[in-house]
């Protein structure tokens, strides 16, 4: 949504669906339309890159595999 009733400062608003999880929502105010987009995608990256991580971060632990690795090595399989 573009706002653009107060000339001097323009609101952009944006949301994006994520499937299987919630929505991101971002929006900005800022002297031109074309700034407030740019301060918009910028705050959507960063939310995506965050929700990446959350969703990954579990798959990065390797202290699961390591105790498994140890455990099948000793004969305990």
């Amino acid at each position: 949504m573009v706002d653009l009733k107060n000339e001097d400062a323009p609101a952009v608003e944006a949301e994006v669906s994520l499937e299987y999880t919630g929505d991101l929502m971002a929006a900005s105010e800022a002297d031109n339309v074309m700034s407030a987009v740019d301060q918009v995608q910028h705050k959507l990256e960063q939310q995506l890159r965050r929700h990446k991580q959350k969703r990954t971060a579990h798959r990065l632990s390797t202290s699961g595999q390591v105790a498994w690795s140890d455990l099948t090595e000793k004969g305990y399989d």
